[in-house]
């Protein structure tokens, strides 16, 4: 009898350290003798051209970084019970997925939070500017809220930097609420126009204190019936993952039941808005 898919509020990284120490070992090893192999085709390519060379390198360095992520993720799944699952971009909700440009999902898992359907991945958007481009890569956790629809919110992370990009597309009638200036060097929030004051209800000042208090470093966004929790990189490491999940599962648990109590509010506004 198959068991009952497993949840994210109670997910246990016994033993997965030892197995990640195997699994870097392992990646050590393949290196080393990848390495060696590179090292000989490089010479042999750089006779004919530099950026062979590079190419070859490059694709490397993504495929140790593939073979991390995976191993971690079925490490996970399998000491969890959740579900192994492909992410389908089009079925992504959030304004951080509506880029125009090359789009990819990686590694994603599937369970419950609270009863909710959710799910953990790794995504990345590819920016192409001539000879150049630039990856970003994110770590993300989605939580689906069945019968609400949120307006488009997002509370973008700065960290210290009000200089910090934010990713993903802007949404349509996109308005920035003015946060107190003790706020300000670490979060800027945006809304759609209509729903300013439901939204300072939701991400008020204690809220964000919170968040600052428990060092929550990421962003996170409202969308139709998702919660999206994202931070920029690719966490692999065991100390660094638990740290996301402790923090991220606090912060759903006390934006919850807020939401919850706003739902009427949102559907009243939604129609009047629309």
């Amino acid at each position: 009898m198959e068991k009952q898919i497993g949840n994210f509020e109670d997910i246990s990284f016994d033993d997965i350290e030892g197995r990640s120490v195997i699994f870097n070992k392992m990646i050590w090893e393949e290196k080393r003798s990848i390495t060696i192999f590179i090292a000989i085709l490089s010479v042999i390519l750089t006779a004919l051209t530099i950026f062979g060379g590079f190419v070859i390198v490059l694709l490397y360095i993504l495929l140790i970084w593939e073979r991390s992520g995976s191993r971690l993720m079925r490490a996970l799944a399998q000491k969890n019970n959740l579900k192994q699952e492909n992410i389908d971009i089009r079925d992504l909700k959030g304004n951080l997925f509506k880029v125009r440009y090359y789009k990819n999902t990686h590694g994603g898992l599937v369970g419950f939070y609270d009863n909710k359907k959710a799910r953990f991945f790794y995504y990345s958007y590819t920016v192409q500017s001539g000879k150049h481009s630039i990856t970003y890569p994110f770590t993300v956790f989605e939580i689906f809220f069945e019968g609400i629809r949120f307006p488009y919110t997002l509370l973008h992370y700065r960290g210290n930097s009000f200089f910090t990009k934010r990713h993903g597309a802007k949404a349509e009638n996109e308005i920035k609420i003015n946060l107190e200036d003790e706020f300000k060097k670490h979060y800027a929030l945006y809304t759609k126009d209509g729903y300013g004051i439901e939204i300072m209800q939701t991400f008020n000042q204690e809220f964000i204190r919170f968040l600052i208090k428990e060092k929550c470093n990421f962003s996170i966004e409202l969308s139709d019936d998702r919660l999206y929790i994202y931070t920029e990189g690719r966490i692999t490491k065991i100390n660094q993952l638990k740290e996301f999940f402790e923090t991220a599962n606090k912060t759903v648990d006390s934006l919850a039941p807020v939401l919850k109590r706003l739902e009427d509010d949102f559907e009243v506004l939604k129609k009047y808005y629309n």
